[in-house]
C-alpha cells in the first residue's frame, strides 16, 4: 500500500482482511516498473489460498461493459451463482445499480476499489461484503480486464459482521494508489 493509503477509511479493513490484503499485495507486486500488470502476469497458483475469492473480468466496449473470466467457488457461493461468461449489466440490469456504477467508476479512476455493502444471504440476516477490484491492462494504459477478490467479513470472534437492518446496498467506496 502506497504510504497515503493508510489515509483512507477502509484502509484499516483492507489490511485486516489476510485475503483482501494478499490478493492487494500480490497483483501490486506483478506491476514493477509498469502503471498495471495484465492478466498474462497473473498466476493463480502464486496465491492458492485466495483463489476461491478471486474473479477475474474481461472489459471491452466504450461505456466498458465487465464479463466474468474466472470465479472461485467462493465467489460462486456469494453470488448464489456461477457468473462465468455473464456481464456484470446482465446480472444487475440497471443502469443505476451501484454495483454496475462501480465498475464504471473503477474504468475511469484506474485506481485499486475497496467496495463494502450489505448482502443480504438466501437465508439469515444481511452481512458485510468486502469486494476489492483491480484494473489489469495488456498495453499498461488502458483498462482491458479486472482481478478481484469478495470476501464475507468477519470480526475477531469468527462471525460475519452484521451491517445495519437496512435493506441490502452499498455502504461505501474507497479508492488505493498502488
Amino acid at each position: 500500500m502506497s504510504p497515503g493509503a493508510e489515509q483512507h477509511t477502509v484502509a484499516p479493513t483492507l489490511a485486516a482482511d489476510p485475503i483482501l490484503s494478499a490478493v492487494f499485495n500480490y497483483v501490486r507486486g506483478l506491476r514493477g516498473e509498469r502503471s498495471f500488470p495484465a492478466l498474462a502476469d497473473v498466476d493463480l497458483f502464486d496465491v492458492p489460498a485466495c483463489v476461491p475469492s478471486i474473479y477475474t473480468m474481461a472489459v471491452t466496449g466504450s461505456p466498458p461493459r465487465f464479463k466474468y473470466k474466472f470465479s472461485g467457488s467462493q465467489v460462486d457461493s456469494i453470488m448464489g451463482r456461477n457468473p462465468m461468461g455473464r456481464f456484470v449489466d446482465d446480472i444487475y440490469p440497471r443502469r443505476s445499480h451501484r454495483i454496475v456504477q462501480s465498475y464504471a467508476e473503477l474504468a475511469q479512476m484506474m485506481k485499486p476499489q475497496l467496495l463494502r455493502a450489505s448482502f443480504a444471504p438466501a437465508v439469515g440476516p444481511p452481512r458485510l461484503l468486502l469486494r476489492l477490484a483491480m484494473p489489469l491492462s495488456d498495453d499498461d494504459k488502458t483498462l482491458t480486464h479486472v482481478i478481484g477478490a469478495l470476501v464475507m467479513h468477519y470480526n475477531h470472534a469468527g462471525y460475519t459482521e452484521t451491517p445495519s437492518p437496512s435493506r441490502p446496498s452499498v455502504i461505501d467506496l474507497d479508492y488505493f494508489d498502488y
